[in-house]
């Protein structure tokens, strides 16, 4: 190993023989490494939790929206922050429910 250069540890992991089998044709599909095929499907789970995570935001921010939206037409102008605050509590229980099986 050269002068300065630090050692990067090598991940291993276990999977079923059926697992490796299908990461193998993959692999070969794509004429890549094993290793490029694992690292691009890891790197992609990291990425779709960020994207969900997003994604829920923004579906919080229409829901409290909407929320906010169908509350105005029925209260004064001095009950808006009680209006923002308990759309915002129907928002949050929006998307619990959503998340149920």
């Amino acid at each position: 190993m050269p002068l300065g250069r630090a050692r990067v540890p090598q991940p291993s992991f276990k999977c079923s023989d059926e697992m490796l089998r299908r990461i193998e044709a993959e692999a070969k599909r794509k004429e890549k490494t094993i290793s490029d095929v694992i690292r691009n499907a890891v790197e992609y789970y990291f990425t779709q939790d960020v994207r969900q995570q997003n994604l829920e935001l923004l579906l919080y921010e229409i829901v409290k929206t909407r929320a906010v939206v169908v509350r105005t037409a029925a209260v004064d102008t001095g009950e808006m922050e009680v209006l923002c605050e308990a759309a915002g509590e129907d928002a949050k229980a929006y998307l619990e429910e959503r998340k149920k099986p």
